[in-house]
């Protein structure tokens, strides 16, 4: 069931790219066109809040787990893991978090990088001099850059999101790290991973499993994107077709916002059935 979720999560991304040319009575499949998905673009720190329904309860944990200094982190920084499923919001709390006024107060440096499917410590430890110092930097040299990163962290608190990390070679890990040991003790690292082999490489505390979003959550979170509201007050009649979408969409928030969008402004049954009954849930 799972690994079933997970594949329609991707058809829907793949849909995604292509919802402004989409025409909601041609959304199946036809034979000799080709069909390309663009290459998903790497996350940013920028988040609107406001379109984030369903996960205060864990942004307080998160915030909790980071801000607390109880003397227990082993070394100068800790590593919280977000693990959990494709499209089930890992790097959306992320995002939350980083924004969140207590982060930018109780720490001295913040830093966002998406590190995807190619754990390249070059480039990883460059975009963490960027955020940090504003500046742009042209060496290539791995040393010559872990010594300035060395330099600019000394003394200094740092929060860092590596988000959705795929590289479980721990060899990696403890390159990339070499220069955080300069930091000052209470730094602390968030990394997004959908394979408990990584959180268990990089971690030094306990995963943070992400659950997927409860029924409330989701119709609200569905009515918000489809219908430009905060419930189905206005359209009673699609409630009824959305909680049997929703069924579907099992509780992932990626899923959810992107049948959401499909509908968007949609607000009569026929269209919302096209979608009830699209080929797209027929999964081998």
């Amino acid at each position: 069931m799972m690994s079933k979720i997970k594949e329609i999560t991707g058809r829907l991304e793949g849909l995604a790219t292509r919802k402004s040319n989409l025409e909601l009575r041609e959304i199946t499949y036809h034979v000799g066109r080709p069909m390309t998905i663009p290459r998903r673009l790497p996350s940013t720190s920028l988040v609107n809040e406001a379109n984030v329904l369903g996960r205060d309860k864990d942004k307080r944990a998160i915030l909790d787990l980071l801000l607390r200094n109880d003397g227990s982190d082993a070394g100068v920084y800790s590593v919280t893991p977000i693990v959990g499923m494709g499209g089930i919001g890992k790097t959306t709390l992320a995002q939350l978090v980083y924004n969140d006024d207590s982060i930018k107060d109780y720490f001295d440096l913040r830093a966002w990088v998406c590190v995807s499917d190619e754990f390249d410590i070059i480039r990883i430890t460059k975009t963490i001099l960027l955020s940090i110092t504003s500046e742009a930097c042209d060496m290539n040299d791995l040393n010559l850059l872990q010594v300035k990163l060395k330099e600019m962290l000394s003394k200094k608190k740092l929060f860092l999101v590596l988000d959705d990390v795929w590289n479980d070679n721990y060899n990696d890990w403890l390159t990339l790290r070499s220069p955080f040991d300069a930091g000052e003790p209470g730094s602390k690292i968030i990394v997004t991973t959908r394979s408990s082999k990584v959180s268990s490489i990089m971690t030094t505390a306990a995963d943070y499993s992400l659950q997927c979003l409860s029924e409330e959550d989701s119709l609200r979170m569905l009515a918000h994107d489809a219908l430009e509201g905060e419930d189905f007050t206005g359209h009673p009649d699609l409630k009824d077709i959305g909680l049997e979408i929703l069924k579907k969409c099992d509780g992932l928030p990626l899923a959810t916002k992107t049948i959401g969008g499909l509908l968007r402004t949609k607000v009569n049954r026929d269209a919302w059935k096209v979608i009830l009954e699209s080929d797209i849930w027929n999964l081998p």
